[in-house]
């Protein structure tokens, strides 16, 4: 019981440090726990590291993005990210 406290106690009284100055990083460490936050930012920062994007197609109404995966234990090296402009709608 006291370890469970300790760590209520850790993840409401703390943050975890951040590796970028993303939007999407510093509001993932506001709503996920120490542990799942440290998760997704080993997720997020591999995507840097190994992930890059190859092309850009734009069509009526939409965007492609061949995403290129550099790192060796990838089995898929590209695929294929669509971005629908026309229903975007930009949140502020």
């Amino acid at each position: 019981m006291s370890n469970e406290n300790e760590f209520d106690n850790n993840n409401f009284s703390s943050l975890p440090q951040l590796r970028t100055q993303l939007k999407l990083e510093k509001h993932a460490r506001q709503v996920y726990t120490h542990r799942n936050f440290y998760i997704f930012q080993d997720e997020l920062w591999s995507s840097f590291m190994d992930c890059a994007i190859a092309k850009i197609h734009e069509d009526d109404g939409f965007r492609v993005f061949t995403i290129r995966d550099r790192s060796k234990d990838c089995y898929r090296s590209e695929r294929e990210v669509i971005y629908y402009t026309l229903t975007f709608n930009k949140q502020h």
